[in-house]
């Protein structure tokens, strides 16, 4: 808004106005009173204005026209001239007197810096609108395509689901069909075995009878048999006569080649027999050297006992392939072949082909069975492996196929957790069977032991039965001095102390297990996890998961009696069902063990999970100098849990102090293990039974 630059006016501007070359700008009644005059002089500064446009009557709202013509023509650069002179002419305008302004320079810097502000505010917040605008249409252009791509997903995920159920329904109509042709191929071999040597031992009776007709190794008929230097048109006698020659003939013939014959047949089962011998010895040196390779090794070698083994499976081979004198086909043969291809830790397809020819040719073959079955375990053909052990117990009961099914049905894939947990009692009791046959075989013992952990974590972790996990383990080393070289124990015996909470046991296990097997990478991974796990603990625990002085002071200050819930006013059930009164303790005066009758209450100050889920761990406090105590609490659902700041009443606590050091690292903590969510009291209110579920663990087929 300009006024006019007369002292005495200082009216608002509007239709005409008179500028001068001094930038002052007076109203149309004052301007053409004191411009009237000669020599013209400024009133506002007293410049003179002598010059013929140092003063210009101008109009204030011009019209359109004008504004398309005034500049019209002229260049670019002279427009901006001109531009920035009148622009110059307006930030000069101050809204204070003029007089004042022109004695003090400061102040008409300021105004022209505000008004260029202002200028510049106004440009942004357009730009802030326009900018808004776009930002809209792409945030909504961006959430449909977002929400296209979300139903399309879940198309996909049905389709990807029927495809699913159908692959699931062709595998087993696979399996099926694959059941049936294995029993024909049988008996398809079976009978041609048996055809083959009823026409060897025709032929060897009857040297100069011609070779029938057959489809499928059986003859079509009995065709008419005429010695070689007789026809048909023959007499009646002739042809008699000639017939029994032939026959007194053949009949000495027999005579003098049978004890020859029967000679030479002894003495090809005799070698047949030495070099069955020398091949067995050969493949049990192998296993020998498999099982027993830290008693001539240092467990520094570990990496390259995979490497070993192979070189001595090669080696072996080619041994077996020098003895001589014996038949391919037969079937002990191909299966200590097939044996000596199956001691590495992985799937070998020659393995699966020759023990399969083993089992064909001789279907009560058990050990064939076995080493079958061990071979679609590593292939990861579960059900296939479960089939082979069943049928090897079918034709006897032994050791090495009880010790295989009690691993194979804790693998099987159920309809249902009850069908599981069926499975897994069953695969104790095939556990127990090995033992029973063998109390000295160590692995009886070890597959023992990892049915009972199995058994522990999903019946309800019943501490005896954790106990007899950890005794089968102990037995297994006593028994067999190999078990202690064998990495899969040291891992289930870490993960079972890991659960105990007994963390310095199990992080040695684990460190262990990988020494023996370091391409084994799940012993390294979860010694790493627990070690993690124990630092970012510690480290909470110590600065009281890093919350503030005054904070922590508010939350204690909000704990009450209230809190407590059932544990406060004498309604708590205990083990036995009959009602405790509990008397609040603070956590300093906790003992180790089961405080009986006690309570304690406190804040929840962090919470921590692993990658497994459990237990889910917090830290609890009850006084601002007291110590801060891990709670881990076991069997909840995933989506259980406490928030920072909850009050947590913990009735009959169990405390326990550990001490751990593992390389070169120690952790030190107090700690309250609590088996189920359920005996916990959160703000007061008692959980409820959808908060409690069965703890899991992460397994993967391995060799047991």
């Amino acid at each position: 808004m300009l006024l006019c630059n007369y002292r005495k006016c200082r009216v608002k501007l509007s239709g005409y106005a008179w500028v001068t070359a001094c930038s002052h700008i007076f109203c149309d009644q004052h301007g053409s009173g004191e411009f009237s005059r000669s020599p013209a002089v400024c009133p506002a500064c007293t410049s003179a204005l002598s010059g013929k446009l140092d003063i210009v009557r101008t109009e204030l709202s011009p019209s359109e026209e004008y504004k398309a013509m005034v500049l019209a023509g002229l260049r670019p650069e002279i427009i901006l001239d001109i531009s920035s002179r009148a622009l110059a002419f307006w930030t000069y305008q101050p809204p204070t007197d003029t007089s004042l302004m022109a004695h003090n320079p400061q102040d008409v810097k300021v105004h022209q810096e505000r008004l260029y502000q202002e200028y510049t505010y106004s440009k942004a917040e357009g730009h802030l609108k326009q900018m808004e605008k776009v930002y809209t249409q792409q945030l909504q252009s961006k959430d449909m395509e977002l929400t296209s791509m979300k139903s399309e997903v879940s198309s996909l995920k049905k389709v990807l689901e029927e495809y699913k159920k159908k692959f699931t329904e062709l595998s087993e109509k696979l399996m099926e069909r694959n059941r049936q042709y294995q029993k024909l191929q049988g008996l398809y071999d079976s009978l041609r075995l048996r055809n083959i040597a009823v026409a060897n031992q025709e032929a060897g009776q009857e040297p100069a009878m011609m070779p029938q007709p057959a489809v499928f190794g059986f003859p079509l008929g009995n065709a008419a048999r005429f010695s070689r230097n007789t026809t048909p048109i023959q007499g009646r006698h002739e042809a008699s006569t000639s017939l029994r020659a032939c026959k007194n003939e053949r009949a000495r013939e027999r005579a003098g080649k049978g004890g020859e014959a029967t000679a030479i047949m002894a003495e090809d089962e005799e070698e047949n027999s030495q070099g069955r011998q020398r091949l067995q010895e050969l493949v049990d040196h192998l296993y020998h050297f498999r099982d027993h390779y830290f008693e001539n090794h240092s467990v520094e070698d570990a990496g390259k006992k995979r490497q070993d083994v192979q070189e001595e499976m090669e080696k072996t081979l080619q041994k077996m392939e020098a003895i001589g004198g014996l038949s391919e086909g037969r079937a002990y043969t191909l299966m200590l072949k097939g044996k000596a291809l199956n001691v590495s830790t992985d799937y070998n397809a020659q393995s699966e082909e020759l023990l399969s020819k083993a089992v064909k040719l001789d279907p009560e073959l058990v050990e064939a069975w076995n080493q079958l079955g061990e071979v679609y375990w590593k292939k990861g053909d579960v059900s296939a492996a479960h089939t082979c052990f069943s049928g090897a117990l079918s034709h006897r009961k032994n050791k090495v196929s009880l010790q295989n099914l009690s691993m194979v049905l804790r693998q099987l894939r159920t309809s249902s957790p009850d069908e599981h947990a069926q499975n897994v009692m069953d695969s104790v009791r095939q556990a127990k069977l090995a033992v029973q046959m063998d109390v000295r075989d160590g692995r009886s013992w070890y597959v023992l032991g990892n049915a009972y952990l199995s058994l522990f974590f999903n019946t309800g972790q019943n501490p005896k039965i954790s106990q007899q996990a950890l005794s089968a383990y102990a037995q297994a080393e006593k028994v067999d001095p190999t078990a202690t070289c064998n990495p899969d124990l040291h891992l289930n015996r870490a993960t079972l102390s890991k659960y105990e909470e007994n963390y310095m046991e199990a992080l040695e296990g684990f460190a262990h297990a990988a020494a023996l097997d370091p391409a084994w990478p799940e012993p390294q991974q979860r010694k790493q996890q627990l070690m993690d796990f124990l630092e970012r603990l510690s480290g909470l625990l110590e600065n009281k998961g890093k919350v503030k002085g005054k904070k922590l002071q508010s939350m204690l200050g909000s704990l009450q009696t209230s809190h407590l819930g059932p544990c406060g006013d004498g309604h708590y059930q205990g083990p036995s069902g009959q009602k405790v009164e509990l008397r609040r303790q603070s956590l300093s005066a906790l003992q180790p063990g089961v405080n009986t009758g006690t309570v304690i209450l406190g804040k929840v100050l962090f919470s921590l999970t692993t990658e497994e889920k459990v237990p889910f761990t917090f830290g609890l406090v009850d006084s601002l100098e007291g110590p801060c105590f891990a709670v881990t609490v076991y069997n909840m659902v995933q989506s259980w849990g406490v928030l920072i700041g909850d009050s947590v009443a913990i009735p009959e606590p169990y405390l326990r102090h550990h001490h751990i050091q593992h390389q070169n690292k120690s952790f030190t903590f107090s700690g309250i293990r609590v088996e189920t969510p359920l005996v916990l009291v959160v703000n007061g209110k008692v959980q409820g039974s959808q908060n409690q579920a069965a703890a899991t663990i992460a397994y993967q087929a391995q060799s047991e």
